[in-house]
């Protein structure tokens, strides 16, 4: 099994977490359900899931933030490049005080060019998918709070000799 280790710097410690991997695919659907036939099963192993979800929701975080960068360095470099490229020569004067002149293009002419840039957009499009991805693992991270609220509100009226015969 591949495990991920985080390792936590604090000040008088170091900690070293392993965090093991999903190993197979999941139907949300099935995660999101009470199995009220087996409420003692779902009271102690979705804890497990929570974090797993939590896992998969900072490590997606992760991904977006550099996305971000990557399209943001991607913008840099091509306004740079359209500022430049933009640039015009410009003859000023008349008579015998002709000179040249550079003019600069305006922020909206760079910004538009940026825009229409294929990389730009292939980035751009990179990242929007990446929130996508984020977003729709925030609703499961939130589904599955409910879920375990929800699995609290119900373990604080079970009685322990009620769920006894089911944990031994």
């Amino acid at each position: 099994m591949d495990n991920n280790i985080l390792v936590i710097n604090l000040p008088t410690k170091t900690v070293k977490l392993i965090l093991p991997e999903f190993d197979c695919d999941m139907d949300v659907d099935d995660i999101l359900k009470i199995d009220y036939s087996n409420i003692i099963g779902e009271m102690l192993t979705f804890p497990v899931i929570m974090n797993r979800i939590g896992v998969l929701r900072a490590e997606q975080e992760d991904v977006v933030r550099k996305a971000k960068l990557k399209l943001e360095i991607i913008e840099a470099q091509l306004k740079q490049h359209y500022y430049k490229a933009l640039m015009v020569s410009k003859t000023v004067g008349t008579g015998n005080k002709i000179t040249e002149k550079l003019q600069s293009p305006s922020a909206d002419q760079v910004s538009a060019r940026v825009i229409q840039d294929k990389t730009y957009q292939d980035q751009y499009d990179y990242y929007s998918a990446r929130q996508k991805d984020l977003s729709l693992l925030e609703s499961w991270y939130w589904a599955a709070k409910s879920k375990d609220d929800n699995l609290k509100r119900i373990s604080a009226h079970l009685k322990p000799e009620e769920y006894e015969k089911d944990i031994s």
